[in-house]
């Protein structure tokens, strides 16, 4: 049977390609309302290329530089008018600055910026186009002021930028390529492929996609083995498997899904979690623990578009929700813990990771998650959770871990018990069911293991 995507179509915003082509109004036909608030915005509707790239591509240096004054003066979002509903606010918006946009950007030289402010900033002319994205004023005074904007550019040192005093560029934190995906425990699927119709079946979720790189091969072996990782996973926190999508509204897709950095992420905008070709395996639940955390703040109320380890002083969080968070930051006595001086340690040494700074909320609270997973299941579960031990880094002879460890470890699990009988007892999630049908235990015959090709690739099979 042929695999293709199957319930509700995802879509969502194509940042990557908004960032080189930047955004237009045909795309907000595409975008839900989260999604317009985020990406209609000055960075996207007019991208800005490298400045050493356009130099480069010869565009004179000075042109360059008072390209980005005349950005910099542009309005950075819509603004909501009472003459205007909020769409024709945005498309406004879309219209002007891309028509000023393309103006400006058509400038190559110093003669092009000259015809520009004689035929496009006369007559009025801009006063009807662009009056709702930048000042008029500013537009037309900056045709006296070139020696003041060189000046300007020369000490920027205009494109390379300044030289003193730049911070080293930290390097990003990588968990070790898996060579096998090996896992132990009951077979769910009693040596039999999952099928699409079985998957929605027990788990509901709103849609699942592929990306291009998905052969049928690999699609049904990532379903596969997707299909015992979350099925382990709602075993492990006694969830029924329904609640694994929060009552259908997450969606799963096994590709990048546009994104530049192929590296399994969680979209709260969509709410869908990515597991890619390359990085999906290993971080499921860690993954799903974003998007738990996002479907707190959206039910439980607090600041729209963040998520509720971010902002427990707000919103109607449960209880042991709040002290879960706050205590993997502090212990009982207010003494930092050493997941957090740890995580702390990571920020000092690696770039940023998925939703924030390593010692940020969000992120301890899905790595300390897929912890709580790993002790509780007690299998070989490598799909759901292999990644989750990793994070650990040798510096001057000594180990900096930004993962929860002995008897923390064990108080934070204690507390991620609470916080799901909690949210068992109020009805998010529902008391476990098991099925009373029989079993095949995998634990009573060879691990199951799914074997990576020498350049990383899954080696699959029809």
């Amino acid at each position: 049977m042929k695999i293709q995507d199957f319930g509700e179509k995802i879509g969502g915003a194509r940042k990557d390609m908004w960032k080189r082509e930047g955004l237009g109004v045909s795309d907000l036909e595409s975008l839900n309302e989260a999604e317009r608030a985020m990406y209609v915005t000055k960075q996207y509707v007019w991208p800005m290329p490298s400045g050493k790239e356009q130099v480069k591509s010869g565009t004179d240096v000075f042109v360059a530089y008072w390209q980005r004054t005349i950005r910099n003066m542009s309005s950075p979002a819509p603004r909501l008018y009472q003459h205007k509903t909020k769409l024709e606010s945005i498309e406004t918006f879309i219209i002007q600055l891309g028509d000023l946009r393309d103006h400006v950007m058509a400038c190559r030289t110093r003669d092009d910026v000259a015809r520009f402010e004689e035929e496009s900033v006369k007559d009025d002319y801009d006063i009807g186009h662009w009056s709702d994205i930048i000042r008029i004023g500013n537009l037309r005074s900056l045709k006296w002021q070139k020696g003041t904007l060189a000046r300007k550019m020369e000490r920027a040192n205009f494109p390379e930028g300044k030289k003193i005093g730049q911070k080293q560029k930290k390097r990003k934190f990588m968990p070790p390529q898996l060579d096998h995906i090996e896992r132990t425990g009951t077979d769910y699927r009693r040596g039999r492929h999952i099928t699409p119709k079985q998957w929605q079946k027990e788990f509901g979720f709103r849609g699942v996609e592929f990306g291009n790189w998905c052969s049928q091969a690999d699609r049904r072996v990532s379903m596969d083995m997707c299909y015992d990782a979350l099925k382990d996973m709602a075993y492990a926190v006694r969830i029924m498997d329904s609640d694994v999508t929060f009552g259908g509204s997450l969606a799963l897709a096994f590709g990048a899904r546009g994104h530049s950095a192929a590296s399994a992420h969680y979209e709260p905008l969509r709410e869908v979690i990515n597991l890619t070709k390359m990085n999906g395996a290993g971080c499921t639940a860690h993954e799903w623990a974003h998007a738990l955390d996002d479907k707190l703040a959206k039910t439980f109320g607090g600041q729209v578009n963040k998520l509720a380890s971010e902002q427990t002083d707000q919103g109607a969080f449960p209880e042991s929700f709040v002290k879960l968070v706050n205590g993997l930051r502090k212990d009982a006595d207010g003494n930092l813990t050493d997941y957090f001086r740890g995580s702390k340690h990571f920020d000092r040494l690696f770039s940023k990771d998925g939703h924030g700074y390593w010692a940020s909320p969000c992120e301890m609270f899905a790595r300390a998650f897929a912890c709580y997973v790993k002790d509780t299941l007690g299998e070989k579960s490598d799909y759901l959770y292999a990644h989750a031990d990793c994070y650990e880094f040798e510096f001057d002879d000594q180990s900096i871990c930004a993962i929860p460890q002995g008897e923390e470890r064990e108080i934070f699990d204690e507390m991620f018990d609470l916080l799901f009988h909690d949210l068992r007892r109020i009805g998010f999630f529902h008391e476990r069911v098991e099925e009373e049908e029989s079993v095949i235990m995998l634990s009573d015959f060879p691990e199951t293991e799914f074997p990576f090709e020498d350049d990383g690739q899954l080696l699959l099979f029809l």
